[in-house]
């Protein structure tokens, strides 16, 4: 997966529209405003259109400067966050079909690892969209650096499990709720059978012969 395959998928999902353009610098942003990087002459980053069209097309490579800097402890520790804010937050609230098509260009990524895969698709769920984003997108920045595990800062942690008990109703389908039906005692007659059985019962006593 590159990282214009990275942003045509991200893109698409947004809930307004968004340019090749503002997105980058959105996600470049990520690593620059935590340590306030300049680029060579000491001046800020910015990419115009041109440059950013460039790195789509793959005729221009990430600053360099920005995949050194990938790993620093400020960019890891705020990137979560980072990308709930100014990313998820502007997303379709439904986000499982972004994640499942991220994982499609993973898993066909002969470059990263099956541990690593293993790794990403565990955050590769709507509870956890922005931590499965800023893992993806450290990987699309600086694609030759990632071994066998992400790094411990930005490792998947879920807290809730993906498999979940569910309750069944009592039309057969799965709810979120456990439903308990009142205990009925089955008997085996009914109450007006239970009057005609003891009726029955006490003439057959009156009859007894005492012999």
């Amino acid at each position: 997966m590159t990282f214009a395959d990275y942003v045509n998928v991200l893109k698409k999902h947004f809930k307004q529209s968004i340019s090749n353009n503002e997105l980058c610098g959105i996600l470049f942003d990520a690593i620059i405003t935590p340590l306030n990087l300049k680029n060579r002459n000491g001046e800020d980053f910015i990419f115009d259109k041109a440059e950013v069209s460039r790195i789509m097309n793959g005729k221009k490579k990430i600053p360099t400067a920005l995949q050194e800097h990938i790993w620093d402890k400020p960019v890891l520790d705020g990137l979560e966050k980072y990308f709930e804010i100014n990313i998820v937050a502007e997303l379709v609230p439904d986000t499982s079909d972004l994640c499942h098509q991220l994982m499609n260009l993973i898993e066909q990524d002969e470059n990263i690892s099956p541990a690593h895969k293993a790794t990403l698709h565990l955050s590769a769920n709507p509870k956890s969209t922005a931590l499965f984003l800023a893992e993806a997108f450290i990987y699309v920045v600086k694609p030759d650096s990632i071994s066998e595990t992400i790094k411990p800062s930005v490792k998947a942690v879920i807290e809730k499990p993906i498999l979940k008990i569910c309750g069944i109703t009592a039309t057969n389908e799965l709810s979120d709720k456990i439903e308990v039906v009142r205990f009925h005692p089955k008997h085996e007659y009914t109450l007006a059978e239970y009057e005609v059985r003891i009726r029955q019962l006490y003439e057959e006593i009156a009859n007894f012969q005492v012999g």
